[in-house]
This record gives C-alpha cells, sequence and structure tokens, in this order.
C-alpha cells in the first residue's frame, strides 16, 4: 500500500517521486501523494515530485 510505504519514510529525508514515464496516474494515487506532501513538511522531509501534480486534498472519503 502506497500509503504504508510513504509513512514509513524516514524523518529528514529527501524523497524524489519521479512520474516522468507514467503515462496514466489514478487520481486516488495523486491524492495519497497530495496527502503525503502536507505531512512531509511536518516531519521535515524533502518531498521532490517528477511529472506529477499535486491535487487539492481538503475532505476525506
Amino acid at each position: 500500500n502506497l500509503r504504508r510505504i510513504l509513512d514509513d519514510v524516514p524523518v529528514d529525508t529527501t524523497l524524489t517521486i519521479d512520474g516522468t514515464e507514467s503515462k496514466f496516474i489514478d487520481y486516488d494515487i495523486l491524492e495519497i501523494i497530495s496527502e503525503f506532501d502536507n505531512k512531509a513538511k511536518e516531519r521535515k522531509i524533502n518531498l521532490r515530485l517528477m511529472g506529477i501534480e499535486k491535487v487539492n486534498v481538503t475532505a476525506i472519503h
């Protein structure tokens, strides 16, 4: 599960997620990555996204 993997990223880390070779990224995955971006700042994780757009995550399903 992507959410679990991202939650296990150590504090004070740089993480690059490269989607430049992807033809399609499911919206649910984009939501998980965007949620993680918000958490990453609190955990001092430098998240670099390549070829992946962040989405607005305001409501929980």
